[in-house]
């Protein structure tokens, strides 16, 4: 019998000989460039097909009061419901239900480091696990960047055979309002 285990599963035991950051890797059980984690959750649908665009195919959630939208995005050239990108925002209440939408239970959206919208930047900076990010403020918004692109000495890019991941945190009067992360497609 053959043993098979997904990268993300693997990918902690790979992070014990490196100092550096360990990036988020899934939101709400779902998981960067594991497929099968998003069938498990969302078992009814299937992202979109490919069409000529200039994104990838995606698919919007909603949370339970339609106050969230979380947005997953396709891999091109990855596995059937593999997803490299997560964004997650507030919702404006003028914004109708996307056509892909689908309206989830689930009461937020947070990462497996308990990152969610609405945390002060504060208690951001205790569960990032680094001080090496870029921060710039403008128009009283406050963006911090994580932009890993060391493939060669990088042992999560390895695990996960990715050339980037790039983490962006937006946040506005001290509260966290958009974040977007994972393995952005050329």
């Amino acid at each position: 019998m053959k043993l098979v285990v997904p990268l993300f599963l693997l990918f902690p035991l790979a992070a014990l000989n490196q100092d550096s950051y360990i990036p988020d890797t899934s939101v709400n059980t779902i998981s960067l460039m594991y497929g099968k984690s998003f069938e498990k959750k969302l078992s009814e649908y299937k992202l979109p097909d490919y069409y000529e665009a200039d994104h990838p195919p995606k698919l919007e959630l909603i949370n339970d009061d339609k106050t969230q939208k979380f947005t997953v995005f396709h891999c091109y050239g990855g596995g059937k419901n593999d997803i490299c990108t997560f964004r997650i925002e507030y919702r404006r209440k003028s914004d109708s239900l996307p056509f892909y939408g689908v309206k989830m239970t689930d009461k937020n959206f947070r990462t497996d480091r308990g990152i969610q919208l609405g945390i002060t930047l504060e208690t951001f900076k205790t569960k990032i696990g680094t001080t090496n990010y870029k921060s710039q403020t403008k128009k009283g918004v406050t963006k911090i960047t994580i932009d890993l692109n060391d493939f060669k000495n990088d042992k999560f890019l390895q695990a996960y055979n990715m050339p980037t991941y790039l983490a962006e945190y937006y946040f506005k009067n001290g509260r966290l309002i958009i974040f977007e992360f994972g393995f952005p497609t050329p």
